[in-house]
């Protein structure tokens, strides 16, 4: 080690040990000052985020945030201008059926979207199972699948498509058991190798009969789900493991014609990969991840464009990676919202059930469970005694819902979704709207942009990056900071902030988790495994917050949102801060806090709330760098002296922002 190093005050690093282990290896060596937390939220507490409470979406979708221009109000602002409306790129899925099965009744009870005070428009998906299509060899009937998107259409949603076709029981037709193809994870899903030669021609065939219907040429059809197989449910992946790169498939022969074979009957602008494929993004095919509830997974990620390592601390985006240049489908799923992942739901499952899945069967006593019992004598799952699903649970507490709602939300929009699958009710309708709204955006045509600082602490790992971009990739642990889209907050050598506002992470205790943590010293569980905060994050804690002693903060903004200097014109900026420090004002200047815009009042009553100032004309610096800033945040005490500010949220809104194309959803346009 380079001692003097660690010395600077500016050095990154906050502490050394003697060995990895500082329990048992020499212990800290170097520790660097910290300064002491202001605003800490308290073990599972999570107290800005509001209840538990589903809203469906029929009702959210009329109940945009009020949009202001000057003010202060509690809590966040997620407004927007009313003239804001939903980017025909933008899918969020709150609708799908997974059988034929089902699907009649489904469409008998879908949700009417046709009137035009809706502020959304969803996208419903069906799950299409192979076996449901092609009964009998070489007949093939969509009929069911025709006529449910023509009601879902005439009912306002726009509509995507799953074909399922890996697993032996579950997905493939059962006339295929008896042809003797070649099984992949058998003592998982048992299902067929797409690799073997009578399966891929029988695929080939399935695919090409998809086409005939022009379903995946329908406009009213946004998006086309097309995987591999793999050892959990729903044919994820697109080609076999990697394990030599982190997000990429290997592009096999087989993988090739099977994507050139969507290419050859779908807008490859709706295809979205099961995982990632050089060659599916080489020809402009969409992706699909789906652990977005853990809201700091896939950082960082070549696919996304998500570009992080503890020696450049701030999360940011590459814009120029193919999914996000391509404007292809980037999707993603936020659903795990269920009282049934949560620790205090009570259910009659059987307590030999596998933990972290979602709790069934749910009860308030005993004598509930006698009676499923004696309704479901086969079921053997069922059990007479009613108890808590407790360290099962996937998430823990559901207090903590909101507040994991509240950051994937923000995650999901910071990744450049175009698709989101959620539920069919949202936990806070206004942020909600505002991530639908800004979904499927580039810079120039979105309304805002937004930087929210926050910081975590990851520890150390390995990222196998593709080959040409350097290989493997091992890194010592750091800091996670901020999440941002078009706005930038960075310090400088006059300018320094700290992290501040500490939460409970979630998943949070008592929890399950069928990974190894960092945090196993923090949180055991008598399931044998541990759970404490993101699985990636070496303390089980976020800080929502960053605390400017000096009582400035500065912001660049993205020239492709902003436009080209000199300057912006008519925007609202929007500050979320904590009012914790003292009677003054906040206010927002242009040289360096000397004279201020606009500004607020502050009361230090203990409460987050959102600022709200509107400038006719912003300046631009000349440079555009992220240090040569084009605001600032500033506090004042009051006698109008630099204070201390603690702030969480800033968006920078366009106040007559670009118009999107009205999005049609009409059966005359199939």
């Amino acid at each position: 080690m380079n001692g003097a190093c660690y010395l600077m005050p500016e050095c990154s690093l906050t502490e050394a040990n003697v060995g990895d282990n500082a329990n048992s290896q020499g212990g800290v060596t170097y520790r660097k000052w910290q300064r002491p937390l202001m605003i800490d939220a308290g073990e599972n507490t999570w107290p800005w985020f509001g209840d538990y409470t589903q809203t469906n979406w029929t009702e959210a979708s009329l109940q945009p945030a009020a949009w202001s221009t000057v003010g202060t109000k509690p809590g966040f602002d997620w407004s927007l201008p009313p003239t804001v409306t939903q980017s025909p790129r933008a899918s969020p899925i709150i609708g799908r059926v997974t059988s034929f099965g089902s699907i009649q009744s489904r469409m008998d009870q879908l949700e009417d979207y046709t009137a035009s005070d809706h502020r959304i428009t969803p996208t419903f998906v069906f799950w299409v199972k192979w076996r449901d299509v092609e009964v009998v060899q070489g007949q093939y009937d969509w009929s069911k699948l025709i006529d449910a998107v023509d009601i879902a259409v005439s009912r306002g949603w726009r509509v995507g498509v799953r074909l399922l076709t890996g697993r032996e029981e579950k997905f493939a037709p059962a006339w295929m058991i008896g042809l003797g193809i070649k099984k992949k994870y058998e003592n998982d899903t048992n299902s067929y190798d797409p690799s073997d030669p009578k399966f891929h021609e029988l695929y080939l065939n399935l695919v090409a009969s998809f086409g005939a219907t022009g379903i995946c040429k329908n406009p009213n059809v946004v998006s086309s789900y097309v995987g591999y197989v793999s050892p959990s449910n729903g044919d994820e992946h697109i080609g076999p493991k990697d394990d030599t790169q982190e997000d990429y498939d290997q592009d096999t022969d087989t993988v090739k014609a099977r994507l050139d074979a969507w290419a050859e009957i779908c807008p490859v602008d709706k295809i979205v990969m099961g995982g990632g494929s050089k060659y599916g993004f080489s020809l402009g095919m969409g992706y699909r991840g789906g652990f977005v509830e853990n809201y700091y997974y896939k950082i960082p990620s070549e696919i996304l464009g998500q570009m992080w390592t503890p020696e450049q601390e701030y999360l940011t985006v590459d814009e120029s990676v193919p999914l996000i240049a391509n404007r292809a489908v980037n999707g993603d799923e936020n659903e795990e919202y269920e009282r049934g992942w949560s620790s205090e739901y009570k259910t009659c499952t059987n307590a030999t059930t596998k933990g972290g899945e979602k709790a069934t069967n749910d009860c308030e006593t005993d004598a509930d469970c006698v009676a499923m019992q004696a309704d479901n004598p086969r079921n053997s799952k069922i059990e007479a005694t009613c108890v808590e699903w407790g360290l099962k649970s996937r998430f823990g507490p559901i207090a903590g819902f909101p507040y994991r709602y509240f950051m994937s939300m923000v995650r999901s929009t910071q990744m450049h979704l175009t698709y989101n699958l959620l539920n069919q009710w949202t936990l806070n309708k206004e942020l909600a709207l505002w991530s639908i709204m800004s979904m499927g955006r580039i810079a120039s045509d979105s309304a805002d942009a937004f930087s929210f600082l926050m910081q975590a602490e990851f520890h150390g790992g390995t990222f196998n990056r593709s080959p040409e971009n350097g290989g493997p990739y091992s890194y010592k642990k750091g800091s996670l900071k901020n999440m941002e889209r078009w706005l930038y907050q960075r310090d400088t050598a006059e300018i320094v902030t700290f992290k501040e506002a500490k939460v409970s992470q979630t998943p949070a205790a008592p929890c399950f988790t069928s990974k190894s943590s960092a945090n196993a010293e923090k949180q055991s569980s008598t399931a044998g495994k541990v759970c404490a905060g993101q699985w990636m994050s070496s303390e089980p804690y976020d800080w929502i917050a960053r605390a400017a002693p000096g009582g400035v903060i500065g912001f660049s903004i993205d020239r492709e949102f902003a436009g080209t200097y000199p300057s912006m014109g008519n925007v609202v900026i929007k500050v979320s801060y904590f009012d914790y420090v003292g009677v003054g004002t906040l206010g927002v200047s242009t040289d360096g806090c000397r004279t201020t815009i606009s500004t607020q009042p502050t009361s230090e009553d203990h409460t987050l709330k959102t600022a709200t100032f509107t400038v006719a004309t912003l300046p631009l610096s000349k440079t555009g760098a992220l240090t040569d800033f084009d605001f600032e945040v500033c506090g004042f005490d009051a006698n109008g002296k630099l204070q201390e500010i603690i702030v969480s949220f800033v968006r920078v809104i366009k106040a007559d922002p670009p118009v999107s194309d009205k999005i049609v959803v009409s059966p005359s346009i199939a």
